[in-house]
């Protein structure tokens, strides 16, 4: 993607007074894209204290899942540990092998 052209298109419908319109209102962020942006307002807070109403902002919007998608993905990983274990204890040797 141009990231200029973007830029400059984004600059011309500004300049001429229209509301720019974006197809992102819809989208869903990855959790570790939004984890990332959360962090860095976690620490970037401290010294601009106008970012707190963002970071509050986003943490109630999107806070839930956040929550949702890792215990999805604790419930995989949980599951991905019990399989490997039972094939792991299926190949073994019998315990009377020498």
């Amino acid at each position: 993607m141009n990231f200029n052209l973007v830029s400059r298109l984004y600059d011309a419908v500004v300049l001429l007074g229209e509301t720019p319109e974006t197809e992102w209102q819809n989208c869903v962020p990855s959790k570790s894209g939004l984890m990332t942006v959360l962090d860095v307002l976690k620490v970037h807070k401290k010294f601009w204290p106008i970012l707190e109403p963002v970071l509050i902002q986003l943490q109630s919007r999107w806070g839930s899942y956040i929550i949702q998608k890792t215990r999805k993905q604790a419930v995989s990983r949980r599951l991905m540990v019990e399989m490997g274990t039972k094939i792991f204890n299926a190949s073994a040797p019998p315990k009377a092998w020498p």
